[in-house]
């Protein structure tokens, strides 16, 4: 990491970075979607994606609107989500799933499946288990 400038505010040094490589926003993004799948169910911060990247958090957010139309936040969310469907269809509760993909509590994960799955959790493991009710009698027959 390179410093460019140091600025003496009146409280305390203020240090802006520059990027130690041009990188393309695919690069920045790819990297990014790689540290957090490996880490869905720890705290990611918007710093800790900084340090990853080596580029400021607002670089990192303009790649990700323009690569996938998403914050880095939103593809958190939208990641923990998809990976909760496992879960759910191996009959987790969904109070286990929230606590274990970082999610506050079980209404956190119930608000934010339903609005990106557009069904509850209880709701998609029921059909999830019906479908794999059909699956087993289709193989049987």
């Amino acid at each position: 990491m390179r410093i460019v400038s140091t600025v003496n505010l009146p409280t305390k040094n203020k240090v802006f970075f520059t990027d130690s490589q041009n990188q393309t926003s695919e690069e920045i993004v790819s990297t990014v979607m790689n540290f957090v799948n490996d880490r869905l169910n720890s705290k990611i911060s918007l710093k800790d994606i900084e340090e990853i990247v080596n580029c400021s958090v607002f670089r990192v957010i303009r790649a990700f609107r323009k690569e996938l139309g998403l914050t880095p936040h939103a593809f958190i969310i939208q990641q923990r989500i998809y990976k909760s469907l496992e879960l759910l269809e191996l009959g987790e509760p969904a109070a286990g799933i929230a606590v274990d993909l970082g999610f506050v509590d079980q209404s956190h994960f119930s608000r934010h499946f339903k609005r990106i799955l557009g069904e509850t959790p209880s709701r998609y493991r029921e059909r999830a288990a019906s479908s794999a009710v059909k699956e087993r009698r289709r193989f049987a027959a």
